[in-house]
């Protein structure tokens, strides 16, 4: 019984002599999510200066730029030599797509949306397919950094952009 106690005194000295390690605080990056259903804010807008591209699609007179994560820039190439820039159409989280005539068939996550963009300048959105690709963790990581950053959480919505933050103890890193 004697040793019992010594053991336990032992422990608890040894216990409270163990410092609890202090937080780290780094800056990187954490996602930004769209709230609600990302299709509902898909629309139409005015010409906007363009950001980080992605993919370029030449369909009839028409160019059509990836905005990565945000929409897609539409140009008029009717005259090669004076491009201009005609809507911008905000498709939150797209990661990739294609144009068919006049429709568009868009990558949001993990699901294909059908867009109607017959009218240009008032978008419908005619299908969703849910869940079509497989999550391959396009918008689970920032493209463009190294280190420590927040990780995504899928119970807060489509990951649509990545902003510089203050992070407590980051768990995620590449």
């Amino acid at each position: 019984m004697k040793h019992f106690f010594i053991l336990i005194l032992t422990l608890s000295l040894v216990s409270s002599c163990v410092e609890e390690e202090p937080d780290v605080e780094v800056t990187g990056p954490r996602p930004i999510y769209v709230e609600g259903e990302a299709s509902e804010l898909i629309a139409s807008e005015a010409p906007k200066n363009f950001g980080t591209l992605g993919k370029f699609v030449y369909a009839s007179k028409f160019i059509y730029v990836n905005e990565v994560n945000k929409g897609i820039h539409v140009i008029d190439n009717s005259d090669p030599t004076d491009p201009t820039s005609k809507h911008y159409w905000n498709v939150p989280g797209l990661i990739d797509f294609t144009v068919n005539g006049t429709l568009v068939y868009a990558e949001q996550g993990r699901d294909l949306l059908v867009i109607d963009v017959s009218n240009p300048e008032q978008l419908e959105v005619c299908n969703i397919l849910r869940n079509v690709f497989e999550d391959l963790g396009q918008n689970q990581f920032p493209t463009d950094h190294v280190g420590p950053f927040e990780c995504v959480d899928p119970s807060k919505g489509l990951v649509v952009g990545w902003e510089p933050a203050l992070l407590v103890n980051p768990k995620c890193s590449i």
